[in-house]
């Protein structure tokens, strides 16, 4: 008899409360930043960051990705390199792989200041860690004081770069005041004009 009685949805909700709250327990740190909103802050392999601003990109009216700064203290300062900082990407459409590499690799030969070997072995290592991209998706980059640069999908971490130029080169797409993305620079981090004097 009691096996057939309905349960009430208070009573439903009570035992898929544990449920929830074991998985949120277990949720691995590549999900940490793809809730920019909430609450604030997040922890990647140990490494507490805060959100400082976050804005969309759109190339001719299509909104191609969701991009956020986070660092250490929540400030993008003078100096970020001494605290976590990471930029997080959220997709809105298909893109390959090999698009974002060479995307990439255009965006560093316009800036120039490194030789072509150095560019040719990060772009071997980005080919080699990133995953084509679909609406949803993300992409974490985290660039640590010790000069290692960490990436992370929605759902796993997916390789580490130890050379410490490459995060700021990295970054630099997004944050040197000659990117393509003027918009974008200056939403996400007003202060980023480090590059401007280093």
């Amino acid at each position: 008899m009691l096996s057939r009685m309905k349960r009430s949805p208070i009573r439903r909700n009570l035992v898929a409360l544990p449920l929830l709250l074991l998985c949120l327990a277990y949720t691995p740190a590549a999900f940490a930043l793809t809730s920019a909103s909430m609450p604030g802050w997040a922890d990647l392999d140990g490494h507490r960051v805060h959100v400082v601003a976050s804005a969309p990109f759109k190339f001719f009216g299509v909104h191609l990705y969701t991009a956020s700064l986070w660092t250490g203290d929540g400030d993008y300062s003078a100096a970020p390199w001494t605290q976590p900082v990471a930029l997080h990407i959220e997709y809105k459409r298909n893109i390959p792989n090999t698009r974002l590499v060479k995307a990439t690799a255009k965006e560093w030969e316009r800036f120039g200041g490194y030789d072509t070997a150095t560019f040719q072995r990060w772009l071997e290592r980005l080919a080699a860690i990133w995953p084509d991209v679909k609406p949803g998706d993300s992409i974490t980059s985290l660039v640590l004081p010790n000069g290692t640069t960490r990436f992370y999908s929605s759902k796993r971490f997916l390789g580490a770069v130890d050379d410490p130029r490459f995060g700021p080169a990295f970054l630099a797409i997004w944050l040197d005041p000659r990117t393509r993305n003027q918009a974008l620079r200056l939403a996400i981090a007003t202060d980023a004009d480090y590059y401007r004097d280093n």
